[in-house]
């Protein structure tokens, strides 16, 4: 008999996905992102128990536990879409130092009394007037 491989025998199973318009596709019940190049096409998945290999340029380490995580690779993301990973409320509230502290205060009590979700689409109106008006004005 001839020694055993080095590397073990990896289980795998193949399967076709359609990347979503929201550049995922989705394998039992979970989304991983794809380059948004690949919008609407049909791709060639690789499972095995660690990790989920797509052909076109795309693999992630599996996701285990709730159903409908996403694992999302920012390099995979259209450069519009990237402007808002930086649009949270600690970034909101130093924005907001650099107009003013009654800027700070307005946007201190926005995030207090409102759900995150809700208080970010006010601030995010506020940047923009932001850019389209001084300090002063704000």
């Amino acid at each position: 008999m001839r020694p055993l491989p080095k590397t073990r025998f990896k289980m795998t199973e193949w399967r076709t996905a359609k990347v979503q318009l929201n550049y995922h596709i989705q394998v039992e019940c979970m989304f991983y992102s794809i380059p948004y190049d690949y919008t609407r096409e049909d791709v060639d998945v690789r499972l095995t128990a660690n990790l989920i290999e797509v052909y076109f340029k795309a693999s992630h380490t599996r996701l285990k536990g709730a159903i409908g995580q996403y694992a999302t690779n920012t390099d995979h993301m259209p450069d519009n879409h990237r402007l808002y990973l930086d649009h949270n409320p600690e970034n909101n509230r130093a924005c907001s130092r650099t107009v003013g502290t009654n800027m700070e205060k307005f946007v201190t009590y926005i995030l207090e009394n409102n759900v995150e979700k809700k208080a970010l689409g006010f601030l995010a109106v506020i940047r923009n007037l932001n850019k389209k008006h001084s300090n002063d004005q704000m």
